[in-house]
């Protein structure tokens, strides 16, 4: 997934393989855990760029779409 810092200054997230520094503004490509992503959105620095393709929805919730 692409992530961007959405900040005036550089911050890190936990990618699978090490931390990453991303600068202010930048986006970067980068693995994250399941646990990692929810807390990197959570606080509020970051924005999904490219988050990939949704997963399609099926069953009840979808069919009264």
């Amino acid at each position: 997934m692409i992530i961007k810092n959405i900040t005036d200054g550089p911050k890190v997230v936990n990618s699978t393989t090490g931390p990453v520094t991303i600068g202010p503004g930048s986006e970067v490509e980068v693995e994250l855990s399941e646990a990692e992503h929810t807390t990197a959105m959570l606080m509020g620095w970051f924005e999904e760029v490219d988050a990939g393709p949704k997963p399609k929805r099926t069953g009840k919730a979808a069919a009264a779409e």
